[in-house]
């Protein structure tokens, strides 16, 4: 269902704001209307930026922290900032080192057809007056060229293609083909160049999986920005009255917390009234469900949250998809995969991710008792009978 609201108007002498907005950050129940055009502060979208990266940095840890068969345990004695800045700076190596692996590996494909020679020694041929170029050309062509007047030796041929040298003194050849410029390394120097690269990557994932066990201290770290973004946006957001001298503030409340946020207001000399929501007001939309329609409430939100005036669906929606869910598999097999998979990601995943283990889990479930009634099991019947043969089980 979708929680009642009121609107909260709130006016507040100047003098007691850094007082007041620091109480109102420790109540946490106020949805505050913005000044969207104070709130694009650079001080305001520095702290959102900051915000996430620790999201952004956290999330890839955690998908690593994935990788380890045994999780290491939180550590709180390190530096946040440093922490951060460390992983960005492993990143961008690791990033660098993957682009040369990838351009080495280009430049091997390129010298593949030429075989592993030294590319040193055609320079020390070049220095004493002969020259070594590289050529490919279709079997037609290099047919064709006048070995007479031009000294070439062919060296491999691929798909239809003819890799040849030609070796010249004092002079240049005239030949019809297309010539290749290849890299200044040979395949045993790059092999070893690439071997030496991912044995650095090797050490920073090392080192990334010790970092795993900061992820606390940095999801610490963003709380508190986040905290400060949020106390900065309220900030922003209080227009001013009468000369600057009291401050206007608005936001929402759900109806069942304003008798605690009334008795929040009077503790502070402020002058304060709740009330409905007017026709056509852009009112906040909060649900509250029962524990089981909860889960499927990020389903509901894919599609789109109901309006503040419109009947929320999920409470309804919920039982339905779960037998729907489970008649589109249809198969025992597929169901208890997916539970084993909840099963086991359940003993890795944070605890944010535990809601869409259990709906995936009541999904699984829904599957599997979806198979045994329509008799499969990976394909296979689970019950033989007349006409139904290679079952698991007959009667």
């Amino acid at each position: 269902m979708v929680v009642k609201m009121k609107k909260m108007e709130l006016l507040l002498f100047y003098k007691e704001r850094e007082r007041f907005l620091d109480s109102l950050r420790s109540l946490g129940v106020v949805h505050i209307v913005e000044n969207q055009e104070k709130c694009e502060t650079p001080e305001i979208q520095s702290m959102l930026s900051a915000v996430r990266r620790c999201e952004r940095i956290t999330g890839k840890l955690n998908r690593i922290a994935g990788e380890i068969e045994t999780g290491l345990p939180q550590r709180a004695d390190g530096d946040a900032e440093s922490i951060l800045e460390r992983f960005e700076e492993l990143e961008a190596r690791k990033e660098k080192y993957q682009q040369e692996i990838s351009a080495y590996k280009k430049d091997a494909q390129i010298l593949e057809p030429w075989g592993n020679f030294d590319p040193q020694s055609v320079k020390r041929l070049l220095s004493r007056g002969i020259g070594i170029r590289f050529f490919i050309a279709s079997i037609k062509q290099y047919e064709a060229i006048n070995q007479s007047e031009n000294i070439i030796q062919e060296i491999n041929r691929q798909n239809g293609q003819v890799y040849f040298i030609a070796i010249e003194k004092d002079q240049s050849s005239s030949i019809v083909a297309e010539e290749v410029r290849l890299p200044d390394m040979s395949i045993n120097d790059i092999e070893g160049r690439i071997k030496e690269l991912m044995h650095r990557i090797d050490e920073i994932d090392t080192e990334l999986k010790q970092m795993t066990a900061y992820t606390g201290l940095i999801e610490k770290k963003r709380l508190e920005i986040l905290n400060r973004y949020n106390y900065a946006r309220t900030n922003e957001s209080m227009a001013e009255e009468v000369s600057g001298r009291l401050l206007h503030l608005s936001g929402w409340v759900p109806d069942d917390k304003v008798d605690n946020v009334k008795a929040f207001f009077e503790t502070h000399p402020v002058y304060f009234s709740f009330r409905d929501p007017l026709p056509n007001e852009d009112v906040p939309v909060k649900l509250k469900n029962s524990k089981f329609s909860r889960l499927f409430e990020p389903i509901t939100g894919i599609y789109s949250l109901p309006d503040y005036s419109e009947l929320d669906i999920t409470p309804f929606m919920a039982p339905f998809f779960t037998i729907f869910f489970g008649l589109c598999l249809g198969d025992a097999g597929y169901g208890g995969l997916l539970l084993l998979g909840c099963l086991i990601a359940g003993k890795k995943l944070p605890a944010k991710m535990k809601p869409v283990l259990s709906l995936m889990t009541i999904l699984s479930i829904s599957t599997i008792i979806s198979g045994i009634l329509l008799n499969s099991f990976f394909g296979q019947a689970i019950f033989g009978g007349p006409g139904v043969n290679n079952a698991f089980f007959s009667y």
